[in-house]
């Protein structure tokens, strides 16, 4: 798969998107309204996403995955834990 560089793929469990008593569409709604912006580092990814998707996903396990696609101008990738720590 050919992606640009900047692009971003994110994979993540049903926790993120899924809450009790909610179609699981709205958590899609929510998901898609959050990304359509992801800023400028993976670090600001996760962390729009655990505030603006996951605010209310009390009871359930949840993880993401993003990853970004670089050239070769660009600084070297860093990983990031969902807590924001660099790994």
């Amino acid at each position: 798969v050919a992606m640009a560089p900047g692009s971003t793929l994110l994979a993540f469990t049903d926790g993120l998107i899924g809450h009790r008593g909610a179609a699981i569409d709205r958590g899609f709604e929510r998901l898609a309204g959050a990304a359509t912006d992801l800023g400028t580092t993976l670090e600001g990814v996760l962390s729009r996403l655990l505030t603006t998707v996951a605010e209310d996903a009390a009871g359930d396990d949840i993880a993401i995955l993003a990853f970004r696609w670089v050239d070769a101008q660009s600084p070297d990738p860093v990983s990031i834990s969902a807590s924001g720590s660099r790994v």
